[in-house]
């Protein structure tokens, strides 16, 4: 039986590889009964999709990102080649920062130790972060859909049916944030900020996202 939040279970969808998506990155996701994540696209130092997230704390709006090591000049590389640079202590800066956005919402002390956990891991690539930490975020966001890794264009070529995610219209759906009351509704953060905040009525927001 199909997740109620499936709207197309017999498609489809790409899309990029995100740390820690947005709300409306998963909303999305969770329509479809299938996904392919796409670590083949190329590189482009111009989009910050897989290593930034925002979140919400005391000063407002937040960027988290993740250093990555620059490719090397003439290689080819892809999203799924990129290796995280730990010369800076950027888990530590980035869970202090979460702790102080979230220390005092409903749900972080609930799920706190699932994703302090994947923090605690030195993952050579990117990309095995932004996996483990979406692993977390589809189980307690409710999302049943099958997700496929994609490695290489030739495996994505494989796939004739494929639709784009813009094909599911969205709409922003407020929702209890903890810091609402100094800094207004923020919509289409990462998704951490919905399950720190609403937990298992999380399904539910995305639920009503969608159109």
């Amino acid at each position: 039986m199909a997740s109620p939040l499936t709207i197309f279970p017999d498609s489809t969808a790409v899309a990029p590889l995100a740390y820690c998506g947005s709300v409306d990155y998963y909303a999305r996701m969770a329509a479809f009964g299938r996904m392919a994540i796409d670590l083949s696209q190329p590189f482009n130092r111009h989009d910050h999709t897989s290593r930034r997230c925002e979140i919400v704390g005391p000063s407002g709006r937040q960027r988290l990102s993740v250093p990555t090591r620059k490719p090397s000049p003439g290689s080819r590389a892809t999203i799924g080649d990129l290796e995280v640079d730990f010369i800076l202590d950027w888990r530590r800066n980035h869970w202090g920062a979460l702790f102080s956005a979230y220390g005092r919402s409903p749900f972080f002390e609930y799920y706190a130790d699932r994703f302090h956990d994947v923090y605690e891991r030195q993952f050579p690539r990117l990309a095995d972060y932004c996996l483990a930490l979406d692993s977390l975020l589809r189980q307690i966001l409710g999302i049943e859909t099958d997700v496929e890794i994609i490695h290489s264009r030739h495996d994505l070529l494989g796939h004739t049916s494929m639709l784009s995610t813009d094909a599911v219209e969205i709409a922003d759906v407020e929702y209890y944030q903890v810091w609402a009351a100094r800094h207004g509704f923020q919509p289409r953060l990462s998704a951490l900020d919905l399950v720190f905040n609403m937990g298992p009525e999380s399904p539910l927001v995305l639920r009503g996202m969608l159109r």
